[in-house]
């Protein structure tokens, strides 16, 4: 069973594993451990520093990367 957003330290997956006399969850992520009883997970989603902003396509991230190199490029040869 895998737990989405269930990390205490990361908000990561955690995956239900059952090792030889013991059973624990641990994070898919970044291997964090929580022995017992599951964490109570919220059915509500945490706050996304996402929300507001629109989907943009690879396209127009990359030419704003660009952008930007070319301005780096621009005051350090100035």
């Amino acid at each position: 069973m895998i737990l989405a957003n269930a990390c205490p330290r990361c908000r990561g997956a955690l995956s239900h594993v059952m090792d030889i006399g013991e059973i624990y969850y641990s994070c898919v992520h970044c291997g964090h451990t929580v022995y017992g009883l599951p964490p109570s997970v919220s059915a509500v989603p945490v706050e996304s520093r996402w929300q507001g902003r629109q989907a943009e396509d690879r396209a127009t991230v990359r030419r704003r990367q660009i952008a930007k190199e070319r301005a780096r490029a621009r005051r350090a040869a100035a």
